[in-house]
């Protein structure tokens, strides 16, 4: 059995046990809800309280179509993570008030889910193993790798997209100082039945033994120690070394791209071995990472990874979760080009 390595993993506290951790990033919801009243406007499409987008049937009198990121709609930003039962609850309660300021909606309980986005921050360093994972497979993607220009990110596309796992920044996504490694899993159509197996999406011992069991498929990334390949010895020189040696080959483009690939993930130089099945502990996820977005103009607030970030608790309870007296927000956006 291979030892944990200190300092890849130091900062993740393997083993801290976190009690009913929930890994819930966006959600899209089939929907048939009448409307109260006619909206105005002509477009079929409506954002509200900024972050929900509903779509409606062509006579605008039905809701047919929910999409929602419930960090965003919670902290109001999507660098943070859900992390507890009490934040989820909050973020649904608040969610279903939005929505019912305009449609009947029944119980979340009842809702028809077609997407489901699992996701955590990691207080690892993102760039190294973002090209650790360059040239590793995911059981049950068919297709490799796809680096992301720049290599920021890494993602493996399933069939029709209904099976997504990808690896990036969230620090450089949200263009603020550090270095979080953030794990999603998209979820949807038959990969969400297959993968859910009966079990209710506000399960959340399930969704994390879902999150958990995707990613510890990954093949571990060894040390380097000799150059088994030309590629791996490539991949210890210095980029500017290596990306000449890369121009100078002219291969069919799928080669070339796997050659690339194993040159970029022995460029990584992981000091140690690194494995999502050591990673992630059984019980729990490791402690969340928060990164907070740049602060407005006038503001001090400093930007960056927060570990635990304490949320601050409102001056009355219920004005979070409540919108007295006050109609939703909504504006009419543009449809999704096909």
């Amino acid at each position: 059995m291979n030892r944990k390595p200190e300092s890849l993993y130091q900062g993740c506290h393997i083993g801290q046990k976190v009690t009913a951790q929930q890994m819930l990033d966006t959600i899209e919801v089939l929907a048939n809800w009448p409307v109260h009243s006619p909206l105005p406007g002509r477009r079929r499409h409506v954002l509200l309280a900024r972050c929900i987008d509903i779509r409606l049937d062509e006579t605008r009198q039905f809701v047919r179509w929910v999409k929602v990121s419930l960090p965003k709609l919670f902290f109001g930003c999507n660098g943070s993570v859900i992390q507890n039962e009490g934040q989820l609850t909050a973020a649904l309660t608040k969610l279903v008030e939005e929505l019912r300021a305009v449609a009947d909606v029944p119980p979340e309980t009842e809702w028809q889910l077609s997407r489901i986005d699992l996701a955590w921050n990691f207080d690892l360093p993102a760039p190294a193993l973002i090209l650790g994972h360059a040239c590793l497979r995911v059981p049950g993607v068919g297709n490799g790798a796809d680096l992301w220009r720049g290599g920021h990110g890494v993602s493996w596309r399933g069939r029709r997209s209904q099976f997504i796992v990808q690896l990036y920044d969230k620090c450089r996504e949200m263009r603020v100082h550090g270095s979080v490694l953030r794990a999603e899993i998209r979820l949807k159509g038959r990969q969400l039945a297959r993968h859910l197996r009966g079990q209710s999406w506000c399960d959340f011992s399930a969704m994390y033994h879902v999150f958990r069991a995707v990613l510890a498929t990954i093949p571990s990334i060894q040390k380097p120690t000799k150059a088994a390949s030309w590629q791996d010895a490539v991949g210890m020189e210095d980029e500017a070394v290596r990306n000449r040696i890369m121009a100078r080959l002219h291969r069919p483009g799928r080669t070339f791209r796997r050659w690339r690939q194993r040159a970029q993930a022995a460029a990584a130089r992981l000091q140690e071995t690194f494995s999502w099945a050591n990673l992630l502990p059984t019980d729990g996820p490791p402690a969340a990472v928060n990164v907070m977005p740049r602060p407005r103009r006038g503001r001090s607030r400093q930007a960056g990874p927060k570990i635990n970030e304490p949320n601050p608790k409102p001056t009355n309870e219920n004005q979070e979760y409540k919108n007295q007296g006050k109609e939703a927000e909504w504006t009419a956006i543009d449809p999704p080009t096909s």
